[in-house]
């Protein structure tokens, strides 16, 4: 079978995105008749000799088929969910979840085919608390109002760093316990849905409240005069002071990947030596170059948009051209 152009997504929908862009793209993909094929797996793809085009082997329920396309697209999210390159890449992380479905199974074969790949190191953890938890109860992104502590009682990044630098805080706590402690006045800040999951998990005993802080660190088992003087560290202003106090335990949830394929301003991916590979185009977390090693929250889906417009528009004037 042979087609023109051919893509290579990974799609994790949820409700709401179903409900607005994903439900505008695919019907865009219907009306040009795009065939869109589900539960489809890459095997491997080649360049073929003298810029031809690639051969690209895919499976589905067990039966394979080869296509061969004048240019290809790769845009199958990052590898936060593969322990493998997780551990081959960030060997201090101590690693336990990631929130994606990001299996890096095409990056892989990208590698392979010779693709050049830049900050490999460089991950995006969440300080998450419902990795061992029925309900996720999540007050990471609360500050001001909320202070990070390991079970030394000590605080060790400041709360509205860059995801970053968090990050890498997080990391170098190794196998240490750590929390995030809030006071009643975070909580409210909640929305519904997020108090409703905070209460379930406390119920359920996953989650830590108490009237004064020296109590909660009883029941978390930290020392509360190191804690003490951690809240010393904090500005009044923002310092957890009003009763009743939470704690949830933190993570390093992977959330984001920031390294992939390295690609140039108009999609192309890269080869070793930095020379763009004619006709193969990649975009969204797969790719490396764009966020550098610091993304701002919101802006993968943008990276997405933006540089698989330009990575469509390309693949089709290079088909055009040659």
């Amino acid at each position: 079978m042979a087609v023109e152009a051919f893509l290579i997504a990974h799609i994790r929908i949820r409700i709401w995105e179903f409900l607005s862009y994903v439900q505008n793209l695919a019907a865009a993909c219907l009306k040009n008749g795009v065939s869109i094929r589900t539960s489809t797996r890459l095997e491997s793809f080649e360049v073929l000799p003298n810029q031809r085009g690639f051969r690209v082997t895919i499976s589905s329920k067990g039966v394979s088929s080869v296509i061969t396309s004048r240019a290809l697209i790769l845009c199958a999210g990052g590898f936060a969910n593969n322990p493998e390159l997780i551990r081959r890449y960030v060997p201090n992380l101590n690693f336990k979840y990631s929130d994606s479905r990001g299996t890096g199974e095409v990056l892989q074969r990208a590698i392979e085919a010779g693709v050049q790949v830049e900050n490999m190191d460089a991950v995006e953890c969440i300080p998450e608390g419902s990795i061992l938890s029925k309900y996720s109860a999540r007050l990471y992104a609360m500050a001001p109002g909320t202070v990070f502590i390991n079970e030394d009682g000590e605080r060790f990044v400041d709360e509205a760093a860059t995801r970053k630098t968090i990050s890498e805080a997080l990391i170098k706590q190794g196998a240490k316990r750590c929390w995030t402690i809030v006071d009643i006045r975070s909580v409210k800040r909640l929305d519904k849905s997020q108090q409703k999951n905070l209460y379930r998990a406390y119920f359920a005993g996953q989650v830590w409240k108490n009237d004064t802080l020296e109590t909660l660190c009883k029941d978390i088992n930290v020392p509360f005069e190191k804690v003490k003087a951690s809240f010393e560290q904090v500005d009044p202003r923002h310092r957890p002071s009003v009763a009743p106090f939470w704690a949830v335990r933190m993570y390093p949830w992977i959330h984001y990947t920031l390294g992939g394929i390295s690609i140039n301003e108009q999609a192309e991916c890269l080869n070793k030596f930095g020379i763009p590979i004619p006709g193969l185009y990649a975009a969204g977390q797969i790719t490396g170059s764009v966020h550098g090693e610091n993304r701002l929250g919101g802006n993968g889906l943008t990276d997405a948009f933006t540089f698989g417009r330009i990575a469509g528009k390309n693949a089709a004037r290079w088909i055009k051209e040659n």
